[in-house]
C-alpha cells in the first residue's frame, strides 16, 4: 500500500485537477444553456455561475500543482535515499579517531591562559 507513494500522490494530483476541470466544464455548459430558459430566475445569474465555473477549470487544474510537486518531492526523495545507500548501512560510522595520545577529546595544548 505505501510502496510507491510518490507516484500514488502525483496520480491523484492528476486525477484531482483534470477531474475537477472536467466536472466544471460540464457545469459550466449545463449553467449556460439553462441561462437560455431561465425559469424563475434571471438569466444573469446562470450567467453568473457558467463564468464561475469557467473560471474555476484553471483554477483546478492550478491547485493539484503542489500536491504533484510534493509526490514528486517523495520520489525524489527515495530515489535519493536507493542511490545513497551503502553497504553496511546501519552501523556506527567512525567520526573520531584517537591521536596518538588517545585523549578525548583531543587536548590542543595544556598551556590556556587564565580568563
Amino acid at each position: 500500500m505505501y510502496n510507491g507513494i510518490g507516484g500514488k500522490i502525483k496520480g491523484l494530483a492528476k486525477f484531482i485537477g483534470i477531474g475537477g476541470a472536467i466536472i466544471f466544464l460540464i457545469l459550466g455548459i449545463i449553467f449556460c444553456i439553462v441561462a437560455d430558459d431561465a425559469p424563475g430566475r434571471s438569466a444573469d445569474q446562470y450567467w453568473t455561475l457558467a463564468i464561475t465555473f469557467f473560471v474555476l477549470i484553471p483554477v483546478s487544474l492550478l491547485a493539484s500543482f503542489p500536491l504533484y510537486g510534493f509526490g514528486d518531492l517523495v520520489e525524489n526523495v527515495g530515489q535519493i535515499a536507493k542511490n545513497t545507500a551503502q553497504p553496511g548501512a546501519g552501523t556506527r560510522p567512525q567520526t573520531y579517531k584517537p591521536t596518538n595520545s588517545g585523549t578525548y577529546p583531543p587536548v590542543v595544548s595544556n598551556d590556556l591562559p587564565e580568563l
